[in-house]
């Protein structure tokens, strides 16, 4: 192999890094985002919603939306977007971020009324190289986003039936 062999695919081989990083860091943003389409990223996980979450969810005509403000600017921190049939909800929990972000969607036509915890693609594709330590990360991250999107939603159901059982 000769030096300059050995410098194009070095070259090509941070290209690809580089790449990738632009990627990763473009899906991770556009998963976290109020905007765009509601089924984003891939299906990491999926549960069976309560009976409860999912009339509040048919119910409801309007999203749901938390923002936080820091220092001179304001973003959306926790949302439910409903468009058509179909629902995108995102909450993180206080003082915790992540480069790597979850929503939960459903799909309101689905006869079992899942909710998928969908994540970024390139950032499955990251983790998968590395040991249990990546392994580690990837569940205690999961486990936390996870239970901040089910504490939220779960809140908002109550809130809607304390709501509702005040004006009966």
């Amino acid at each position: 192999m000769d030096d300059t062999s050995f410098l194009v695919e070095f070259l090509a081989g941070i290209m690809i890094f580089i790449g990738f990083g632009f990627w990763f860091a473009i899906d991770s943003y556009s998963i976290s985002k109020y905007e765009g389409k509601i089924k984003r990223g891939i299906k990491i996980w999926g549960r069976e919603l309560p009976y409860e979450t999912q009339q509040f969810l048919l119910n409801l005509k309007a999203d749901v939306v938390e923002s936080k403000k820091v220092m001179f600017s304001e973003f959306k921190s926790a949302f439910i977007r409903v468009r058509d049939d179909e629902v995108v909800v995102f909450s993180t929990p206080r003082r915790y971020h992540s480069s790597w972000p979850y929503v939960g969607y459903v799909d309101l036509t689905s006869p079992n009324f899942e909710l998928e915890y969908r994540g970024s693609l390139p950032g499955i594709i990251f983790l998968i190289p590395f040991t249990i330590l990546g392994l580690i990360i990837f569940v205690v991250n999961f486990i936390i986003q996870t239970r901040a999107i089910d504490s939220f939603l779960e809140n908002k159901t109550k809130e809607y039936f304390t709501v509702k059982e005040k004006i009966i």
